[in-house]
């Protein structure tokens, strides 16, 4: 394609080819008007003349132009500008945010987040790595990155409600980036104005974005966000109809849907996408792209290879080729409630009540809130003594506050019941339930308990005289401490040695706070003991995992610890309460089998066999145990879609009700005793093969040639210092070198750099001064333990990315433009 004319290029030493020979000359002579007149030189020192109409001169072919350059420039600015734009180009390449962060990624996150989020200019993506893989790691990396690009301004995360410190303590201490915590009393401080416009990064609790005062502003907001990050996302669900068309979604994903059509780049993390359910993956990837999924789930869900990314544990491998994460070893310890005891016989009491008495009870609540409580009842019962006592002694309260005041109690309920027949309280079905945190779940159950009450004098009297026995018997058994499954926990306390070896520590899950409590009295005795349940705020919550991973050797949690709690430093755990849904069982897993663990980790999980529930729990346990001995560890990836066709939920629901026996629930899940039958088999072996398909494959060796690629172009931190120190200083700043080795302070810092960027936004204001910045980062990561170091104002890591190290490279580079242009001498000096 011929170049745009440019009359202005024809100048004296300009080399060109004659049209019409095709001769090479060089102009001495130009002069243009409607006939332009050349005079030229020839190869062979001749010369010659020609004339050309305006219109032909184009056809005259530059070869070659004279250099017109200066060479004035002013050196000291060259020489800034030279090394403004080395630095600008080199931080465009070469995993840029790796070298100004404090990590040390691994070859699976750096694929993530180098040849698969970088490589689309709008990342819609669901990455679904196993638990512990270190998704914060890659989703800052990322961050960073676009940050160094100065490709995101506007940055919203989105996490669990106790995750959210987590959450701005790694990206601040790993990536020097700073996020605001959006809650009430934001929008409280600022009524005036709208929190998502005013703030830039944000990380707020999905709980509080989809309440209605939050959404309702986040959907009236002016400003987009570059990039939104949905964490645990497996959080956010809907319902189908039969027809497969969406017949609910919960409020969470209703919040989803508007970050989804807000944000422009979009990142969902998750462990579990799948839930056991095709729609729970589906309604994951119709947030990537509403438009194209529409409203009706397929009957075969195609995941995009290109918005879809799952490495199993497995693949996963350090930059010396070595696996990452240690061997699982699950085992069941079953037991059974010896007939005749008292604890047989109050099972046996309460079972019989749950489903002969409160089935016929229907209440404010109608099935729903009956349902809610049975189910309730019956867990709290195969938790502990300490948990049905507490459940009864609750129920035998509000039965006598009836009794006290009948009529008031039957007047109340009369008035409920003309409320168009709607339930007081919207109990939740098992789904919905997912979309709740464990405080208001415990709410809710306690609230079910209450809505089931009898609806006459003669049931509320008949009632309590047959809890008041029942009641008794849980006492008893409580302050006994001889309920068999507390003595099978502490057998497995005694196998392990922790007693004898006090470096050892151990993970206990419960689903009940009453449990917990009992465990925590129990094992206080001889351990110091941590706690974590949905109860605490986020500051004890913290507080009681520094315990557990500094002193305690024991910690007893409910679910509230199941997602986003970091506890490789431990390797035991126990289940004291199995879940109803599979995925926890690796959710839970996830949170000690995750990179950094260095011991094989063993997991316990009692369960009594002789129990309705019991019986189909201990069945799919021992058949996990069994795959996990003969099938690849990978099984635990795919345990929520093995008994996908089961809804184990459901399916443990009807059992309890007494509308499915528990035999036939046992050959649903591939017939009774550890082996796991043919069609279990087959369909474990093709999901492993399918997830095996499907998962990314990961060439840790490339990553890590990359890698080393990288660091030895990459230049050393030695050359930001002097382009920091000469560029500030030549913009008009101070800066002097501090006591303390490897630190600097900058006593003025350039007015025009604090202006523009107080002008320009709010995102990266640049201090008047700062007390001590570092460009080492092992001085940064340095403990502040000793006298000297604690005394000393913390250090910042400076250079790029750094708001004033970005601002000295555009000054830089718009300071000395003119400078480049015009080229300058540089002499270098030898001595001889």
């Amino acid at each position: 394609m011929r170049d745009v004319f440019d009359p202005s290029r024809f100048v004296r030493g300009t080399q060109v080819r004659l049209p019409a020979t095709g001769e090479t000359v060089t102009l001495k002579g130009v002069t243009p008007g409607p006939f332009w007149e050349f005079l030229y030189e020839t190869t062979n020192g001749g010369f010659g003349q020609l004339t050309l109409p305006e219109g032909d001169v184009p056809a005259l072919q530059i070869l070659d132009e004279p250099d017109t350059s200066a060479w004035d420039g002013d050196p000291a600015l060259f020489r800034l500008g030279i090394e403004a734009r080395r630095i600008r180009t080199a931080f465009t390449h070469d995993y840029a945010a790796v070298a100004v962060s404090n990590v040390q990624p691994l070859p699976h996150q750096l694929d993530a987040v180098y040849d698969t989020f970088l490589s689309q200019p709008r990342l819609r993506f669901l990455l679904a790595d196993d638990p512990g893989a270190g998704k914060t790691i890659m989703a800052g990396l990322y961050v960073k990155e676009l940050d160094l690009r100065r490709s995101a301004d506007r940055i919203l995360i989105v996490t669990p409600a106790n995750l959210r410190p987590q959450w701005a303590r790694e990206l601040k201490e790993r990536f020097d980036l700073d996020f605001d915590l959006i809650d009430s009393a934001t929008f409280d401080a600022n009524p005036s104005k709208n929190p998502w416009d005013h703030y830039h990064r944000c990380i707020v609790s999905r709980d509080f974005l989809k309440t209605g005062r939050a959404k309702e502003a986040f959907i009236a907001a002016e400003l987009d966000w570059d990039l939104a990050i949905v964490d645990e996302a497996h959080g956010y669900t809907l319902q189908i109809d039969a027809r497969r068309f969406i017949d609910k979604k919960s409020e969470r994903y209703k919040a989803a849907e508007s970050i989804s059509r807000k944000a422009h780049r979009l990142i969902l993390l998750t462990a579990t996408p799948h839930s056991g359910k095709d729609a729970s993956l589906w309604s994951l990837l119709r947030l990537l792209d509403m438009d194209a999924a529409g409203d009706r789930c397929p009957k075969r869900v195609q995941v995009p290879r290109h918005a879809y990314r799952k490495v199993p544990k497995e693949g996963m491998r350090d930059m010396a080729g070595n696996k990452l994460f240690k061997p699982r070893h699950p085992k069941t310890v079953p037991y059974t409630l010896a007939e005749g005891t008292d604890e047989k016989r109050l099972y046996d009491a309460v079972t019989d009540f749950v489903q002969t008495r409160l089935t016929e009870i229907k209440g404010d609540g109608s099935k729903s809130a009956a349902g809610f409580a049975l189910t309730t009842m019956q867990r709290r019962l195969a938790s502990s003594a300490r948990a049905i006592r507490r459940t009864l002694e609750r129920r035998l309260e509000r039965l006598d506050k009836a009794l006290d005041d009948p009529e008031a109690y039957l007047r109340a309920r009369m008035e409920r019941a003309k409320a168009k027949g709607k339930p007081v309280i919207d109990f939740p079905d098992s789904d919905e339930a997912e979309d709740l945190t464990e405080a208001d779940i415990w709410k809710m159950e306690e609230d079910s308990l209450a809505a089931s009450l009898p609806g006459t004098v003669a049931e509320l009297e008949a009632e309590r005289h047959f809890l008041q026995p029942l009641v008794e018997m849980a006492v008893s058994l409580d302050e006994s401490r001889s309920d068999k499954k507390l003595t099978e926990l502490l057998d497995v306390v005694q196998e392990l040695k922790l007693r004898d070896d006090r470096t050892k520590q151990l993970l206990i899950f419960t689903e009940h706070k009453d449990t917990l409590d009992m465990l925590v009295e129990v094992l206080s005795a001889d351990f110091e003991v941590a706690a974590i349940h949905g109860g605490l705020k986020l500051a004890d919550r913290i507080e009681q995992e520094r315990l557990f991973r500094e002193r305690a050797q024991i910690m007893v949690a409910t679910e509230a610890a199941g997602e986003g709690i970091n506890l490789q430093f431990c390797h035991l755990m126990v289940n004291y309460d199995i879940p109803w849904n599979p995925n926890r069982l690796e959710q839970r897993m996830g949170r000690i089998h995750r990179i950094g663990q260095t011991e094989d980790v063993y997991v316990f999980n009692l369960v009594a066999e002789n129990t309705r529930e019991g019986k189909v729990l201990s069945t799919l346990l021992k058949k996990l145990d069994r795959m996990s001995e003969t099938l690849p560890d990978a099984v635990f990836d795919v345990i929520g879609e093995l008994f996908a066709g089961v809804r184990l939920k459901d399916l443990m629901g009807e059992v309890v009700a007494g509308e499915r026996d528990p035999d036939e629930a046992v050959e649903l899940l591939g017939g009774p005793g550890p082996e796991l039958g043919e069609k279990l088999r087959e369909r474990a072996e093709m999901l492993l093969a399918e997830n095996a398909l499907a998962s990314h494959f990961l060439d840790w060796e490339a990553s890590r040639a990359r890698a080393d690629r990288a660091s030895e172009r990459r230049l050393p931190p030695g050359y930001f210092e002097r382009f920091f120190t000469d560029a500030i200083t030549a913009a008009g700043g101070k800066v002097d070198r501090r006591l303390d080795p490897g630190t600097w302070r900058v006593a003025r810092t350039p007015d025009i750099l604090v202006a523009k960027s107080r002008a320009n936004s709010s995102l990266r204001r640049i201090a008047p001064e700062y007390t001590r910045l570092t460009f080492d980062k092992s001085i940064l990561t340095r403990p502040r333990h000793g006298v000297d170091e604690s005394k000393l104002p913390p250090p910042e890591l400076c250079g790029p990315g750094h708001p004033l190290f970005d601002a000295l490279v555009d000054w830089a580079s718009e300071r000395a433009s003119e400078a480049l242009k015009a080229g300058c001498v540089l002499i270098e000096w030898c001595a001889s």
